[in-house]
């Protein structure tokens, strides 16, 4: 077998392989045994024709051609080892030649796994910022838990601020309905500031069954495209007015919320829950900026197309997880981005570079420092992780996958190197 292989630009190789008469002998022996199980040939029993027969049946061009499957995947391992090549995903197969009595040749192109060449990692000096919960941000999440559990009381007097209020709320641009500006009961909380502050302000003083017209400029970033940044009408009827009250915070309040003893245990476990997510986004902030230090002082070669639009497919696909889970079609929000599904995968673009590239390098330490995996650090995470699930027969053959078992590995390999460059890096 002769192979021949070279290097093409953006992370791909091709490898030309070309095999004797000879040696493409074996494979055609085995193709004609094949076809004669599956034929009815007079005279013979499945699976014993002779070659010369099988030949004689189907015609010697289509014997060859039927051999060139399992001819090609016996020996395109043996010459992607021969060229040293290390590749990701599966090759492109071009037939070069094929002829009865004379050599095959085929091309395999195929996309390169890139190199990396490490900065040396004790050199980069990444700062952990000092995680802090002030006392302001205990209590505005002790507002959030009343605002909860407040009490709302119809009343029958002009709105004021810290008030519900019920509206039926009609935009319009140049007299023309605004598409998806028609509410028939909107839901306002006056000084929550989760809609326009002017809309607001037109509400104050208002009763149930008054109504009144005024118009506003949009801001450029309004949720509605069509209109933002534009000046329109807003026709709006209050249906009702609720006064809102707060529960006081005090022991009692503390022990409805949940297992707390007094309101100084529910600050102190609230205190210790912000802490817990501040010091969790701290970790993810020092953790980005450890990768992106390393990827700046990395080089690497050509990456192929490939990694990239993998990556951005599975992007997209992340995303529609999230806007499914928010009961929202990814066709309308597409639409309020006024963007094609293509055009979101090329802005994922640069990211979806990056990420590459933080797996590269994630791998290239893991290889340098020698990281290692052993199946019990792999049975130990998949107990821990499927502890509540039971019994479940379906989830332990999955347990039981390879590729499963690989994937696991991956995550505990880039756990440790992760440890390992915040021990090395970080000041």
């Amino acid at each position: 077998m002769q192979v021949s292989s070279k290097k093409l630009p953006r992370g791909q190789a091709e490898v030309t392989v070309v095999l004797t008469v000879a040696e493409y002998q074996p494979f055609l022996q085995q193709t004609a045994a094949g076809i004669s199980m599956r034929l009815s040939i007079p005279g013979f029993r499945p699976g014993k024709a002779p070659y010369s027969i099988v030949v004689e049946k189907i015609g010697e061009g289509k014997l060859w051609e039927e051999a060139l499957e399992p001819a090609v995947k016996r020996t395109y391992a043996k010459a992607m080892t021969e060229s040293k090549f290390i590749t990701i995903g599966s090759p492109q197969i071009a037939i070069l030649t094929i002829a009865p009595g004379n050599p095959i040749s085929y091309r395999a192109t195929v996309n390169l796994l890139p190199d990396v060449e490490l900065p040396e990692l004790e050199k980069i000096s990444i700062t952990r910022k000092k995680v802090e919960v002030t006392d302001a941000e205990v209590e505005s999440t002790l507002d959030d838990i009343r605002k909860m559990r407040r009490t709302e009381k119809l009343v029958d007097r002009p709105a004021v601020a810290n008030d519900k209020v019920e509206v039926k709320l009609q935009t319009f641009q140049e007299n023309v309905p605004v598409e998806n500006g028609q509410v028939e009961k909107l839901p306002l909380v006056l000084g929550e500031k989760k809609f326009l502050p002017e809309v607001e302000q037109h509400i104050i003083g208002l009763k149930a069954g008054q109504d009144s017209a005024f118009t506003v400029k949009l801001p450029t970033d309004y949720h509605n495209r069509t209109v933002a940044g534009k000046t329109v009408e807003f026709r709006i009827k209050i249906l009702g007015v609720y006064e809102l009250t707060l529960p006081e915070v005090n022991d009692d309040f503390a022990k409805s919320v949940g297992h707390f003893t007094s309101v100084t245990d529910l600050r102190e476990k609230v205190k210790a829950s912000l802490m817990h997510d501040a010091s969790k986004r701290e970790d993810e902030r020092l953790e980005n900026e450890i990768i992106e230090a390393i990827i700046n002082k990395s080089k690497f070669t050509d990456i192929p197309d490939l990694l990239v639009t993998t990556e951005t497919k599975n992007m997209l696909a992340e995303l529609e997880q999230q806007i499914s889970r928010q009961e929202v079609s990814f066709d309308d929000y597409l639409t309020h981005l006024k963007k094609t599904r293509a055009e979101l995968l090329l802005d994922f673009t640069p990211t979806a570079m990056k990420r590459v590239k933080g797996a590269l390098v994630t791998r290239a330490v893991a290889k340098q420092q020698k990281t290692e995996i052993n199946e019990n650090e792999i049975d130990a995470i998949i107990q821990q992780e499927f502890a509540d699930q039971g019994d479940d027969p379906k989830l332990t053959e999955r347990t039981k996958n390879p590729a499963f078992r690989a994937h696991i590995q991956n995550i505990l390999a880039s756990r440790k190197v992760m440890e390992y460059l915040k021990a090395t890096v970080v000041k």
